[in-house]
């Protein structure tokens, strides 16, 4: 015979989540208007110093470094929504549980765009390697040799944590959609 599940229990962990994910919205909005403040103090375009090296970054980096400002703001208005969603979700919105479940959906799947960007990433390490000075043939060698032995482990490690975001954020929306959770959100 099955216990019905106590309705503490998922009051608790509404409560729980909701705190922990307001907290999480706050910093991260802190952290990306940090990053903006960080960038007004940037010269005016940072890449500029490769040229006389001979080197012209990738274009997706050029585009990201020169939308670095507004990125960071969208980013601080995203993190200061889910902050908003959060506290919804702690007053027990009916509307914040399903937008909740929809972010954590959301981000689970968005980790996995990440995934394409790590050969791009290393192929511009790759290209960069003359800026960081003259080296000779032997360490040039050497360091495109480790950035090539990297490769490989990065994309594990990423995919493997990608996998268990994308796991946790499976879970808590099955458990945001569970009957005692639904209840505490009224109609």
């Amino acid at each position: 015979m099955s216990q019905a599940p106590d309705p503490r229990d998922a009051a608790r962990f509404v409560g729980v989540i909701a705190q922990a994910s307001l907290l999480l919205g706050l910093l991260l909005a802190l952290a990306n208007l940090a990053q903006a403040a960080a960038t007004v103090l940037l010269p005016s375009d940072p890449l500029a110093a490769l040229a006389p090296l001979g080197l012209r970054p990738p274009p997706w980096l050029a585009w990201l470094v020169a939308h670095t400002l507004a990125l960071s703001l969208a980013g601080a208005a995203l993190s200061l929504a889910f902050a908003g969603l959060s506290w919804a979700l702690l007053r027990r919105r009916p509307w914040a549980r399903r937008g909740f479940v929809a972010a954590l959906v959301l981000g689970g799947l968005l980790n996995f765009a990440l995934l394409p960007l790590i050969d791009p990433l290393f192929a511009a390490a790759d290209a960069l390697l003359p800026a960081f000075g003259p080296l000779d043939a032997t360490l040039m060698a050497e360091a495109r040799e480790r950035l090539e032995l990297l490769r490989p482990m990065v994309f594990t490690l990423t995919l493997l944590g990608t996998l268990a975001v994308a796991a946790l954020h499976g879970w808590l929306a099955w458990r945001f959609c569970t009957p005692a959770v639904r209840a505490q959100f009224g109609r």
